[in-house]
């Protein structure tokens, strides 16, 4: 279960949100740079699919697969999962930072990508992380105790 970010929850500093905007055509040349998409021709819209393959429409969410249609006569789907999508299209803060989004004017020229978060998606903010090592002197153990609560780390190997 999620727990509160001491350094996210303030609700003056959001480190946490981006937003990204690509003409389809972009994101065409990515995605066959990075050979997640082979099929040629021009992409008609994009959306996201949750983890049952339903689409997201305009709602923020965990978006597990993104669903292309390719333009043309038979107007082919291509069904990427949404982390190498992610990656395929750059994942950092330039770029698409998490598949926590809302994809918006899939099927438009400009596709806009806005979410939460930076993409590892189990929740251990990398900011609120650093924030409390530096500023609250909380230790890695504290650190684990803080967003897994009730967890206990063990030795899997060695002594």
């Amino acid at each position: 279960s999620g727990v509160r970010c001491p350094r996210c929850s303030d609700r003056g500093n959001k480190p946490s949100q981006w937003s990204t905007t690509y003409t389809r055509h972009e994101i065409a040349q990515r995605l066959r740079k990075a050979r997640a998409l082979r099929q040629d021709g021009e992409i008609r819209m994009i959306q996201g699919l949750d983890a049952y393959g339903n689409p997201l429409g305009g709602n923020l969410g965990r978006v597990v697969t993104v669903e292309i249609t390719m333009a043309g006569g038979r107007g082919l789907t291509v069904r990427i999962p949404a982390n190498e999508f992610r990656l395929a299209m750059g994942a950092d803060r330039k770029n698409i930072a998490s598949t926590y989004m809302v994809i918006s004017g899939g099927n438009e020229a400009n596709v806009t990508f806005s979410g939460l978060g930076w993409g590892h998606g189990v929740g251990l903010c990398q900011y609120g992380a650093s924030y409390a090592a530096d500023k609250l002197r909380y230790n890695f153990l504290d650190i684990l105790s803080l967003y897994y609560p009730g967890s206990k780390p063990v030795r899997l190997w060695g002594r």
